[in-house]
């Protein structure tokens, strides 16, 4: 019995989902249609949609931030004189579930359209990374559109030996420390808060069995979060097998290089071949 396997053990790549974005517009644009479909009224298009999905995004947050504000205002301080139409959390039975819930909702729905915001910028981007040189490509990235319609560039004053001081580095670290810690800051703020929200409602709960249903979808929901930022934000095992596209291309271009690398891969000694279990009692050949 022969003890080769298949060729299957190919290096493996870990990209992100803008990076497989990236790679399927690149092999997509060297097409030779790409002309007539990659053209300004495409761009025009996806860049709309993109400052419209930013937009929704932008008021997701504020309609968040105002949640949170009425949880902190409303339930942990002591008088709980917010209302909202008369109402206050503690006057009222089953506000509590309605706000967290609303507070999840609010949040999955942000998500999904902040990864629809992504994928339009990152066509952008992949779009003016394929027409415009290195030298060029910040200022049309600064031109075109950016997220959240925020405008930076970074000059490159060190290819005119013009470099920043000790003092200029040390305040550029700070600032991005500050940045860092505001963020992370009111990220524990906002998580705390509904933390604190759950675990009222789980002690105290106000619409009986639907409390439970509550705590249920709340949990769901923040569970499906952290699986939808792995899955677009995190980068993933991917099997690496280009160079079969390779070999088939040069079929036609260099019939000598193409049986050499034919036998590499499809050989009895292929690093890509996977042995079989019982390979391994037998030693290596």
């Amino acid at each position: 019995m022969s003890d080769t396997g298949p060729i299957d053990k190919f290096p493996t790549v870990w990209l992100t989902y803008g990076q497989r974005i990236k790679l399927d517009l690149a092999n997509a644009y060297a097409m030779d249609e790409n002309d007539s479909f990659f053209n300004d009224a495409y761009l025009d298009r996806i860049t709309a949609q993109e400052k419209q999905l930013a937009d929704w995004v932008i008021k997701l947050f504020l309609v968040q931030i105002a949640l949170t504000a009425f949880q902190v205002a409303g339930f942990v301080t002591s008088e709980g004189s917010l209302s909202i139409f008369g109402i206050t959390l503690k006057q009222a039975t089953g506000v509590k579930e309605i706000i967290l819930t609303l507070s999840a909702t609010v949040a999955l729905v942000t998500w999904i359209m902040m990864v629809s915001r992504d994928t339009c910028q990152t066509i952008i981007d992949t779009l003016l990374e394929l027409n415009f040189s290195a030298d060029f490509l910040p200022y049309a990235k600064v031109a075109g559109s950016t997220p959240f319609s925020v405008k930076l560039l970074i000059p490159r004053l060190h290819d005119q030996f013009v470099f920043a001081t000790k003092t200029n580095k040390a305040s550029m670290i700070l600032f991005v420390l500050l940045l860092l810690v505001l963020y992370l800051i009111v990220f524990a703020f906002a998580l705390a808060v509904n933390v604190f929200f759950f675990l009222n409602i789980y002690w105290h709960p106000t619409l009986g069995v639907w409390s439970s249903v509550v705590l249920a979808y709340v949990s769901l929901v923040v569970l499906f979060g952290v699986l939808f930022f792995v899955r677009f934000y995190v980068p993933q095992p991917h099997s690496d097998s280009r160079i079969l596209k390779e070999i088939e291309a040069l079929k036609e271009v260099d019939e000598k290089l193409y049986r050499r690398m034919l036998d590499d891969v499809y050989g009895p000694k292929s690093k890509f071949r996977r042995k079989r279990w019982f390979s391994y009692f037998r030693g290596k050949k």
